[in-house]
């Protein structure tokens, strides 16, 4: 740890552990300077001298209702760092009971002098002002020496992420990121809403929906996307996962509201996005013996393995025990992460990972001559439906093309089995990406 850091860790810990005293401090500074703040203003910064003799008078008295009313209150040190709403309506109780409690001291007790009327109301409202802002600044010099503390302490330079959703679960993840970066800096928001464009969510620009994630991620500069959309149905969530996926990009999801409510998982613990996400119910389990036959001790192969299908498909094939198994994308950021995936919950499978193109023949012709494997999962697909009504020809090339390059490379491995994963929008085509499916499907065929 550097000098700097551990300078600024013994400065936060010492305040840590005064914090009470600090707290009694800042409170009877900010009562004092309101009140006086009060009849300065009042008096238009000619206070006669009976008003001052009067203030002096009655400030200790204004001091222990304050102290009283804050103490009752609990408007303690502890909180400052996450102060909310909640805290501000405390705050208001608070400084309304302790002027209620000094306007009933000065008028009982006697022969006290009485202070002018206008002044309570001044008073009032300069306390909530201070006291907010103090807490304001607190919190913000807080939160400036932690990353401040990091950048002297050498950390790695954080992730600028895009955050697709910008509501609840999108400002409340923004705000821990601002207060804790955890490795991450929020650039921007991305949302259907077309109100919210052209915005500010917490200081960051609301920049378009998710129709054009492609074009805003670039625009940003972004390096990872995060999905905060923890109540979004499963069709809003597939739509979205496949634009993320036409980016290129790695990307993550905030955990469901029932996974935060059974307590599971935190509010802002970022994870892949999982089959059961896609689908709204939990997967099928595939441990049919059936299945296990066809996959047990064999080499199989997986194209398209970093995408939302593919990668599953992947952790279902490990399960059953194939001797090898073959991944194989140009995604190398997810299929890296599907990678890492497949070792640490299946090590006794040897994993192949190959990072490559559909259309590259020689890598193909490698990739099945130096595994040989037995089944052959076709995965790969451009599957962004208007996506792909601007790009026919990608469409064309990928989708139909390429599942005729993967089926001629299994049939010369001479493969067992070879199995296309279609879509539904291949059933009477009326998009680029439907027909494009129903072409790959009737290639399957005529090589049967």
């Amino acid at each position: 740890m550097s000098d700097r850091a551990r300078y600024i860790q013994i400065l936060y810990r010492t305040a840590s552990r005064h914090r009470r005293k600090i707290a009694l401090l800042m409170y009877t500074g900010v009562s004092l300077a309101a009140f006086v703040g009060a009849h300065l203003l009042r008096f238009e910064l000619a206070v006669p001298q009976a008003n001052v003799d009067t203030l002096l008078i009655t400030a200790p008295i204004l001091l222990a209702a304050r102290m009283l009313s804050f103490g009752v209150f609990r408007l303690s040190m502890e909180r400052w760092r996450h102060i909310g709403l909640s805290d501000v309506v405390r705050l208001v109780a608070a400084t309304s009971l302790g002027s209620a409690l000094f306007f009933a001291a000065v008028l009982v007790l006697d022969p006290i002098p009485r202070v002018p009327r206008s002044i309570h109301p001044i008073d009032w409202m300069l306390v909530v002002l201070l006291v907010a802002g103090a807490w304001l600044s607190y919190r913000t010099l807080f939160e400036a020496f932690q990353r401040r503390a990091r950048l002297a302490d050498g950390e790695a330079p954080v992730r600028r992420v895009l955050v697709i959703g910008a509501g609840e679960g999108g400002s409340r993840l923004v705000k821990e990121m601002l207060r804790d970066p955890m490795g991450y800096r929020p650039v921007g928001f991305v949302d259907d809403d077309s109100i919210k464009w052209e915005t500010r969510i917490l200081g960051l620009p609301v920049l378009g929906g998710t129709e054009a994630l492609a074009r805003l991620a670039v625009k940003a500069d972004a390096e990872e996307l995060i999905i905060a959309l923890p109540s979004a149905p499963p069709p809003v969530l597939r739509r979205i996962v496949e634009a993320c996926e036409v980016t290129g990009l790695p990307f993550k999801v905030l955990p469901s509201t029932e996974e935060v409510l059974s307590g599971r998982v935190g509010p802002t613990q970022l994870r892949r996005v999982k089959l059961e996400d896609l689908l709204g119910r939990d997967p099928v389990r595939l441990e049919l013996p059936a299945l296990r036959a066809a996959l047990e001790g064999r080499t199989v192969l997986i194209t398209g393995a970093a995408g939302s299908i593919g990668s599953e498909l992947a952790r279902q094939v490990a399960a059953n025990g194939p001797a090898c198994l073959v991944i194989l994308d140009r995604n190398e950021s997810e299929l890296y992460f599907v990678d890492l995936d497949l070792r640490r919950e299946h090590p006794a499978v040897a994993i192949v990972t190959v990072v490559g193109d559909l259309l590259d023949e020689a890598l193909l012709s490698r990739t099945f001559h130096e595994n040989a494997p037995d089944v052959v999962f076709h995965a790969a697909a451009f599957k962004h439906v208007p996506l792909m009504e601007h790009n026919p020809r990608s469409a064309v090339r990928n989708n139909v093309l390429g599942t005729a390059l993967v089926a001629d490379a299994a049939g010369e491995a001479e493969a067992e089995r070879f199995v296309l994963i279609s879509t539904d929008k291949a059933v009477r085509p009326t998009s680029v990406m439907g027909a494009t499916k129903r072409a790959a499907e009737l290639v399957v065929m005529d090589c049967a």
